[in-house]
């Protein structure tokens, strides 16, 4: 089987959204109604490979470079969907090449010595070109195949990594994963954005087309997923693109892709995801891709205000949209104010699904120069190098020099 390498270097992303108070006030899914299979550790042995390979690379010339280590490689997720309990998916009715899906991931989080990697399936996959779509819709009509897992690994010595736990999620996608640790329990809360198939959720929400974010929490005592604890909620739209926690809340970006849904929005949730808090809609029929918090702009006695920053995109077209957002005891002040559009490309982009956002620690990025644009003297802030969209923010540094 073909492996995947499990890259742990430091993490730093992070976001947020919103609308009125009480948008939705069905609290969605939990562990006893979704379509979810929780792995003992003895059935994940030999799933991980320790690896001691280090690389470098330079961001540009007269950059120093910087080195990094593959401390393990892991087998990739495989479901076999005739474990799932769907009807229509039991043994000897789906055949062998129908039953399996083979996932990829999407996207990981780091907490303390742990690290957790979400999975996605992919259709355009050879392997997955006969799998089973249980995201059929109430005409018959397919949705885009879905299926996801999440892995937990934990490092148990000097860049050694131990497999811990799994759980599959059959009739769900995963594309961001945002955690933190629970000061009263001790237990890692893990917040994952992505989709649900329609046909199986059986989510009545207006507007609603597949997006979710799903909660489930790591037991840090006993080493596991805690399969009782998981929690969903379903937001309207066809996807959640990603999460992050800022202002004492968290925030979602939703949109679709291509012509599919191509309105996109930030939507406002609390830990127990009871209800959406608030929302608000991407400016031009916008979707949203990406959402990060600024982390230099916290300062002593600003904890509970973040600054937000949303990619979308809507055909080539890319914006950034900012936003200041803070808690005010009760309630944050989100809603009061649209986010901005701070950013438009004026180059054209060719971001399809996904996307992500960083943003530069240091005046010496690579990134923030225009001398590196692919069109010298292009003054667009977003532009695009090979295969990868870089997204330029203006920072004023301490001695107020603009890079």
């Amino acid at each position: 089987m073909k492996k995947i390498t499990l890259f742990v270097a430091a993490v730093a992303v992070l976001a947020s959204c919103n609308r009125e108070d009480a948008l939705a006030t069905q609290g969605g899914g939990n562990a006893g109604n979704l379509n979810v299979r929780n792995f003992e550790q003895s059935e994940l042995e030999n799933m991980i490979t320790p690896m001691s390979q280090s690389f470098g690379f330079n961001g540009k010339a007269s950059a120093t470079q910087v080195n990094y280590t593959y401390r393990g490689w892991a087998e990739p997720v495989q479901l076999d969907l005739r474990l799932s309990g769907i009807a229509g998916t039991e043994v000897g009715t789906l055949t062998v090449a129908n039953a399996y899906i083979n996932l990829s991931a999407s996207a990981a989080w780091t907490v303390n010595d742990m690290v957790f990697v979400v999975w996605h399936a992919v259709a355009d996959v050879g392997a997955n070109n006969d799998a089973h779509n249980v995201n059929e819709g109430p005409t018959g009509t397919a949705g885009p195949l879905v299926g996801g897992s999440i892995t937990a690994y934990k490092q148990v010595g000097i860049g050694q990594y131990e497999f811990m736990d799994r759980v599959d999620f059959y009739d769900a996608d995963y594309h961001e994963v945002y955690g933190d640790v629970n000061a009263g329990s001790g237990n890692y809360e893990i917040m994952m954005a992505g989709q649900r198939a329609q046909s199986t959720s059986g989510y009545v929400l207006a507007a609603h087309k597949g997006a979710v974010v799903t909660r489930v929490d790591y037991d840090y005592i006993n080493d596991e997923f805690w399969e009782g604890s998981i929690k969903e909620i379903p937001l309207p739209g066809t996807s959640a693109n990603d999460i992050v926690g800022a202002a004492r809340r968290f925030y979602v970006t939703t949109g679709g892709s291509g012509l599919v849904d191509v309105q996109g929005a930030i939507y406002e949730l609390d830990r127990n995801l009871s209800n959406i808090n608030k929302g608000a809609s991407l400016t031009g029929g916008y979707s949203g891709r990406s959402i990060a918090i600024d982390n230099r702009t916290k300062a002593l006695g600003l904890e509970d205000t973040d600054e937000l920053f949303v990619l979308s995109t809507s055909g080539t077209s890319v914006q950034l949209h900012e936003r200041t957002v803070t808690w005010g005891g009760t309630s944050t002040d989100f809603g009061a104010i649209p986010p901005t559009v701070t950013a438009l490309s004026t180059n054209a982009h060719n971001l399809l699904e996904r996307a992500d956002l960083t943003i530069a620690s240091s005046d010496d990025n690579p990134f923030t120069d225009n001398a590196n644009n692919p069109t010298p003297g292009d003054p667009d802030p977003i532009f695009r190098s090979g295969e990868r969209t870089f997204l330029t923010l203006h920072h004023v540094s301490a001695g107020s020099s603009e890079s």
